[in-house]
């Protein structure tokens, strides 16, 4: 005999955003010139741009040629062409290096998001942050590893994480846990070398950079806050500085830095370097704090004029 997963019937009402949508028709009727700021799901409220559309009929026009047709593909990653194209037009574009071998096609972060639970036993404590993506809770309710609801619609054997004013909404974890749906988990500091991403690309033929000839670095720094200080314990701007009095660095061709916060505490000399900064806030902290790309005259440490 076939059985249903009852689990199901654990479930309460429907689906939160189908909810909140249907509370805010009804809001609009009792009150059609309110102006309503909604944080329900995170919909689409313009149309799409026309060069998708003209991307979309392409592949359209190509899976009705025999010499362009796809089918299901082969390694379950993706196609190498498609995750190509977000290598370069996605990340390089913005001089950042990700391979292909990095980049996976899933069917949504949903969905991903559901399946990853199956890595773990059903007897295993979920912890999650209050409020939380339905998607995390329910998820785990139809797997079978949470008791009943109780009338606040919270479930049994979940152990919830209130976000309020009162901790700054970053809950304390629970004493034992073995997986954590929390956008507020702690972190490493946001200004240490933990938090930065820096890629460096030698280039592979010589170029004329600061009157020599030679092999030329692109580096690419990103991260939450980006200091660049003398001493600082991240180490850009002793790894980066080029000083009169030393080290003589003259082979940056181009330094890509994006960040919410920049902050630049010296004099910072990058010679003849492109710099392009990527920034929410770019902040210059003391009278000697400056960004200078003139170039070095290739005399010996020690004699540069700027």
């Amino acid at each position: 005999m076939t059985k249903i997963n009852e689990n199901f019937l654990k479930l309460q009402a429907g689906y939160l955003f189908s909810e909140i949508a249907g509370r805010i028709r009804a809001f609009k009727t009792q009150n059609p010139d309110a102006k309503i700021i909604s944080l329900g799901i995170g919909d689409v409220t313009q149309p799409l741009a026309p060069v998708v559309i003209e991307a979309m009929k392409d592949a359209l026009d190509d899976m009705s040629r025999p010499e362009t047709f796809h089918g299901y593909d082969d390694n379950h990653i993706g196609y190498p062409f498609l995750r190509e194209a977000i290598s370069q037009n996605d990340f390089a574009a913005r001089g950042v290096q990700v391979d292909i071998d990095e980049i996976f096609i899933s069917d949504g972060a949903k969905c991903d998001t559901a399946n990853i639970q199956e890595i773990f036993g059903l007897d295993n404590i979920v912890a999650v942050t209050d409020p939380v993506y339905p998607v995390y809770v329910d998820t785990n309710v139809i797997a079978g590893r949470t008791g009943p609801a109780n009338k606040n619609a919270q479930y049994d054997k979940i152990v919830y994480m209130p976000c309020t004013a009162e901790n700054n909404f970053v809950p304390d974890l629970p004493d034992e846990f073995v997986y954590v749906s929390s956008p507020t988990q702690e972190f490493p500091d946001s200004e240490s070398r933990d938090y930065l991403f820096v890629n460096e690309t030698v280039s592979e033929t010589n170029e004329i950079l600061n009157g020599t000839e030679k092999p030329v670095r692109t580096i690419t720094i990103a991260g939450i806050t980006v200091i660049l200080e003398p001493g600082h314990d991240n180490g850009l701007y002793d790894s980066y500085n080029s000083s009169p009095s030393g080290p003589y660095i003259a082979d940056i061709k181009e330094m890509t830095i994006c960040a919410e916060t920049l902050i630049i505490k010296n004099r910072l000399h990058l010679p003849q370097t492109s710099v392009n900064i990527y920034a929410r806030s770019l902040v210059f902290e003391g009278s000697d704090a400056c960004i200078i790309t003139t170039p070095h005259d290739g005399r010996p440490v020690g004699t540069e004029t700027l």
